[in-house]
Order: C-alpha cells, then structure tokens, then sequence
C-alpha cells in the first residue's frame, strides 16, 4: 500500500522562490558537468584559444601493437599531455624534444609491468584539424617477465645464547622470537602478491616489501626493516625475487609514558591500557588501546607511539634517539638496472634469475650475520600515550539548513555538555533545536510553522565495571513538516559495552508518548486495515531493546575503506503497560572500496521487518520510513509508502502540492544504495549514485522485484565536520513515473 498520487490532478502550484534556488543550482551543476565532459573530450579548449604560431595542441597520444601494458597506464607517466580535463591548451603543446625523451621514458614503463624487452620502434607526429595534433608511439613489447622463484633470506632461527647471557625474562622473550619467526617463514609467500609464475611488476614487488615489514612488525619486531633484490633474466623472461629481511630483536615495553593529560586523571587512562611493562609491543595490540581510551568520551586524539631513547624511565627520557620512531635504518644498496631497462631499485638486468654465488653480504648498517639478520637481547621501548583532552564543559550555538525541494528548514540548534560531572567522567549533555519549517517552498513561504526538539542525556562510562556505559535521556520532540503535525515525549535507560575492538552491545528499556493532531482520522477503516497502520490520535508506547553495531570504518564523517554493519530489536509488549505489541528488526550493512587516491565505492543495504497482530495494526512511530537525502533521493524525505491527505482520504487523490499530505511509511522496507566518491581535489568531490527503495505495509504485497530507482549526480564539499553536500536524485521508477527531488544537507549519504 503505498500509492502516491500522480501529479496533475489539479493545476500545478506557482514555483516559488525556494524551487527556483533549486532549479537555479541544477542547471548550474548540469551545465559544469557538461562543460567538463566537452573539456575531457577536446571539445572545448580551455586556456589558450589558439595555440601560438605554427604550435599545435596535443589531443591524442595512441600506443600502437600493445596488448600487455593499458595505454592509459603508459600515457599517465609521460611528459607530453593531452588537453582536455583540468590540462590547458597552453600546457599541452607539441614539444619534438619531449616527445623523443618520452619514447625512452615508455621502455621504462613497460619494464616496470614486467616488460624488459619492450622496445619504442618508432614514433612521429600526425597533424589534425584546428591546429592539433596526435602523437604515435610504436612499441614492440616482447614478452612478459614471469616469477620464477620467491625467497625470504633472513629468518633464519638465531644461534643460541651461552649460558648465563640472558636473563630468565629475555631468554624467555629469545624463545618467542624463533617460535614467531618460524611462524612467519611459512606464512610470508601468503602475504606478498607475487606467486611463482605470476608477470611481475615494480608496484606489486613494492607492495610486497611493505607487506612483509608490516607482517614483522605485527609480530613484534618493532625495529624490523626489509630491502629486496630483483634478478632478471632477459633470455629466459624470468625472474627471481629475494626479500632480505633484518628482523632486528623482538620489542618489548619498557615502560608506558603518559603525556597531555591534565584536567582528567591519568588513572583513568592506565585502566584503559591493556597493556604492561614486559609486554611484546604488536600495533593491533596498541590500536585497540587507542580505541578503548578515546571511547571515555573526553578526548580529540588518542594516539599510542613506539618511542626509543637512551633513558631509562619516563620522566627522564629525554629527547628521542638518533633512530626516533620504529623502523628508521639506513637502506641496503640497491642493484640498478641498466638505464634501457628500468629505473626500480634492487632490479639486476641480464643475470641467470638468481644472485651471484658470492652475493652474501650482509644488509648496509646492520651487523654481520647471515643475510644481515640481527639478533640479541629484547630491545625494551617506551610507549608513548599521547591525548588531547577535550575541555571539561563547553557551550555551543550553530545555524543549520536542510531542503530537498518539497520544505525547508532552519534551525538553531544550542549544547551544553559537562563531560566531568562530579569530578568522576560523568557526562551531560543538553540540546535544544528550535527550527522554523515551511512545509512547501513551491507554496505560500509566510504559511510557516514552528518546530523543535530537545534532549537531555547523561552518559557513565565505567558503570558497574570499566567498559560498560549507563546511558539515561529525555527527548522532546515536535515535527510540523507534513501536513499533519506530531510531537512525541520519550525516555530511556540503557547499558552499552565494548566487546571487542569495533563491536559494540546495547540493551535499553524506553517509554514514548506519541500524538498526532492537525487532520482528519480517515473515514474508511478497511483503508487502514489493508494498510496495516493503527491510527489513533495519542499513543503509549514501552519496548526493550537490543542491538550490536560493528564498526570498521577508517573514518566517521567521510569513510574511505572498510564496513560497518548494525543489528537493532525493538519487543513491545501490553504487559509492559504499552497499547501495542510488536517486535521490530531492522538490519543496516556498509561496504566502503578504496580503489584509488581520488576515488571510492561506497555500498549500504538496509532491511527491516515488523512482526504485530493482524488484527491491531502497527503505530506510527514503530513504522519504517524512507525517502530522502540519507536514503532514496528520489524521494521528499519520509515521502514513501502510505499516506492521509488533508481531507482525510488515505491513499487517495490528495492534489499536486505535496505539503497536503501526511505520510506513514509501512512495515516492511528493503533499502540498497551505490555510490562513486570522486575526490577531485582536497576540498572538492563529486558522487554518482543508485538508490533502489521499497516500503510494503503487508507482508503479502512484498515484491523485491519492483523496487523504486533513483540515479543522480552529486556535489560535496569538504570540512572539518564533515561534507557539505547537495544532490540532485531522478526518480526513473516510481509511483509517479519520472520525478527529481534536490537535498541539501550535511555529511555523506551513509
């Protein structure tokens, strides 16, 4: 049940100033999308109008009989540009000399994919119109280097100790160094990108290097360092690959070193830590101290940091050593290839796939040992736990805007936070929201109304133990966006715990009271029985609630790579003094893709499922909603799935003005969205994006094949809170046929 009226039923409404903005802002972003795609093509020149002289303008450069290397990958790295883009005609002219130190720069390209017998056999210059001009690149690229052997020099197990060298403590630590190296010599061809038989590639052999120090050094060897020698055999298009690993000794705490706390205590920090003088330093290890401190509540930044000095406690360390943070060792010496080959370092050209027989000498700066591995005693550092404290209270004041082409909204929304209630971490935290609403900005803009909310939350975060959170709020909340106005009293008491690093618990008891007033109760009861809605004018509501959030995100406000997934049950039930029984689920899954420095996917599926008597209907505040700038932008927010018109008619003819109706959402909802985040440049992005959304009231009219689909492009802005952004999204499958909705809001989609 969730019918929308088509538009033009009755004659459509003035545009009124806020649409017009709307539509001012679409067709500015249009006419820039098209101009970049007339730019990109060469279609348009921006810069110079015509090249100087006799100059011409590159606008192709074309890598001919190559199959092995994308041209793309070649044409990046090269010196000539092609105009077109964000590359000015000035800046892309035919320079003959450049071109010719191109074609030897293309050989080392092509060596760098593997290709060592990849050869420019010739190149010129093919004028075109309008004084352009494409330059050709001939390449006879031979076949591809293959991988014929990995080997790790270096792990080898440490001799032993004489008797009496160490004490029992490091011998002990000794002993866990040749179990996890051991460990590590098996699990290491696992980790690096580079099989035998695999085209190798300068990226993926570096890629590899920085895999195994990051494989150490979750092992413990905090100081370890790995360089690498690449031996090529041209004849036979092979090459062996050895990683030459010093692992340096297995790092333990010497002592942990609090530094930047003053107005909190210390001790609620070294609670906090996990971790122990003695202790093997691993980064998973100090990660997830890190989180386990920032979670108080009271602090910017948490950052935990190997630190080595020649002290011998915290209060004297001093200044660093000569070696600072972890890992900072001179380079081995690497082998350069032949300048026609490849510019990579440790890469030897025309050898047999393997090292000369007497290439035994140790890595540079390390002490002899076979293959320059160096062992000893446990070297003990310190631990640096470095906070940012946040003030005790502060007060704040701000200015917010939300449109999405239907209403607007302005808001003044004021806090005052206590974060050392008591002198004991306790939080408080009071908000309020006044906000002035026009429910249509194509309408009347003086038939505004007045809305707002208000909360007030305290937060202990060691109750009962150290990592559980006692959570009591009171929420305020009056909505005069639709048609129809609600307000809704609320409280609850929860208890939230960490369980691992990511994975959060929750497990709440809530009571609200909810009214809805400013219309007609509708006059056909089998409109709302088939819609499954129980329409009353107030409503007592109690439930328990219970939820998991697992969050492995790289970042709050903007993720780059990484998940999140959320679970959230909701039992209400009559004995519990509530006029309604349901239990409400509701399952919100996030994928972020990193694929390159200027771009990343971002997925989000959401599905949610009420359970209820048939005979009783589900309130409005249980219901699901969709539609808007965080879900279907296709949509109005909350503008999806059953509705009241004004009159009092449900699902029926309600006009064109979409201010005169009232929406209810339903009780079943199926969300999916996809995005491409382009980061152009460091403040500046564009997003493409595919919302597909469904509301059904009745499980019966489930339909996963009849999903409504919305495409558009999006503009975002970075800040330090986040993304400014505005969207554009084009229903092309609806209730209505085609419709666009613009939002404008703050903070990514999801």
């Amino acid at each position: 049940m969730d019918r929308q009226t088509p538009r033009g039923e009755a004659p459509p409404a003035t545009p009124g100033a806020g649409q017009a903005v709307i539509q001012a802002l679409g067709a500015a972003s249009l006419a820039l999308a098209v101009a970049a795609i007339l730019g990109a093509c060469g279609l348009v020149r921006f810069g110079d109008i015509e090249p100087p002289g006799d100059r011409r303008v590159v606008t192709d450069i074309e890598i001919r009989d190559s199959s092995g290397v994308a041209a793309s990958d070649v044409v990046d790295e090269l010196s000539s540009r092609v105009q077109g883009g964000s590359v000015p005609a000035k800046d892309a002219l035919v320079d003959v000399s450049e071109i010719g130190i191109d074609a030897r720069r293309i050989e080392a390209i092509y060596a760098a994919h593997g290709y060592f017998r990849a050869r420019v056999v010739d190149y010129w210059i093919e004028n075109q119109p309008r004084q352009t001009a494409r330059v050709v690149f001939k390449v006879a690229e031979g076949p591809p280097t293959r991988v014929k052997d990995v080997h790790f020099l270096g792990l080898d197990p440490p001799a032993a100790a004489p008797p009496g060298m160490l004490s029992e403590a490091d011998a002990k630590i000794a002993g866990e160094a040749t179990r996890r190296l051991a460990a590590l010599l098996e699990e290491l061809p696992g980790v690096i990108p580079l099989d035998p038989g695999d085209v190798w590639t300068e990226e993926r052999y570096k890629l590899g290097l920085a895999l195994v120090e990051k494989a150490l050094r979750d092992k413990g060897f905090a100081h370890a360092r790995v360089v690498g020698d690449n031996y090529v055999s041209r004849e036979r298009s092979e090459v062996g690959v050895y990683y030459r690993i010093d692992t340096g000794p297995l790092t333990t705490i010497r002592e942990l070193c609090i530094v930047g706390a003053e107005h909190f205590p210390k001790a609620r920090i070294e609670r906090r830590l996990d971790l122990a003088p003695g202790d093997i330093v691993e980064p998973s290890r100090l990660r997830d101290a890190e989180a386990a401190i920032y979670d108080l509540g009271v602090y910017f930044s948490v950052n935990l940091r190997v630190i080595r000095t020649a002290a011998t406690s915290c209060d004297d360390r001093g200044a660093e050593s000569t070696e600072g943070a972890i890992g900072v060792m001179p380079s081995a010496p690497a082998q350069v290839a032949p300048a026609d080959a490849s510019d990579a370092p440790g890469v030897a050209v025309d050898g047999d796939a393997a090292p000369p027989a007497a290439d035994t000498a140790p890595v540079a700066g390390v002490a002899p040992s076979r293959f320059g591995a160096r062992r000893g005693p446990p070297a003990k550092v310190f631990i640096e736990v470095a906070v940012q404290e946040m003030p005790p209270w502060d007060a704040t004041i701000g200015f917010g805007a939300l449109t999405d082409s239907v209403k607007a909204e302005f808001s003044l929304p004021a806090t005052f936070q206590d974060r050392d209630l008591f002198d004991s971490l306790v939080g408080l935290r009071l908000k309020v929201n006044p906000a002035l609403v026009i429910p249509s900005i194509t309408g009347d803009w003086g038939a505004y109304r007045f809305g707002f909310a208000g909360s007030a939350v305290l937060e202990w975060p060691s109750f009962i133990e150290e990592f559980t959170r006692l959570i009591l709020e009171l929420k305020y909340e009056r909505d005069p966006s639709q048609d129809a106005e609600t307000d809704q009293w609320s409280g609850s008491v929860g208890l939230s715990r960490r369980i691992v690093t990511g994975l959060t618990g929750r497990v709440g008891f809530n009571v609200s009271r909810f009214r809805i007033f400013g219309i007609e109760r509708p006059d056909a009861q089998e409109a709302l029985d088939a819609a499954a809605l129980r329409f009353r004018d107030a409503d007592t509501l109690t439930w328990f609630d219970l939820g998991f959030v697992l969050d492995k995100r790289d970042g709050l406000y903007d993720a780059r790579k990484g998940f999140y997934a959320s679970l959230q049950a909701q039992l209400s039930l009559k004995p519990l003094l509530s006029n309604v029984e349901y239990l409400r689920l509701l399952m919100d899954t996030r994928g972020y893709i990193y694929v390159a420095r200027w771009l990343t996917i971002a997925l989000r599926a959401r599905v949610g499922w009420l359970f209820f008597p048939e005979a009783q209907g589900t309130p409005t505040p249980a219901r699901f909603t969709s539609g808007g700038p965080s879900t279907n932008r296709g949509f109005a927010s909350g503008r999806m799935g059953d509705y009241l018109c004004s009159d009092g008619v449900f699902n029926g003819s309600c006009g064109t003005d979409p201010s005169d109706r009232t929406y209810f959402g339903g009780n079943y909802l199926v969300e999916t969205n996809a995005e491409l985040r382009f980061y152009l440049l460091d403040w500046l992005g564009l997003v493409g994006f595919v919302d597909a959304a469904h509301l059904w009231s009745r499980a019966s009219d489930i339909d996963l094949l009849d999903p409504y689909v919305a495409v558009g492009p999006g503009l975002r802005i970075f800040t330090p809170v986040g993304p400014i952004r505005l969207d554009f999204g084009f229903l092309v499958r609806g209730p209505v046929g085609f419709d666009w909705y613009g939002h404008f809001s703050l903070g990514q989609a999801f």
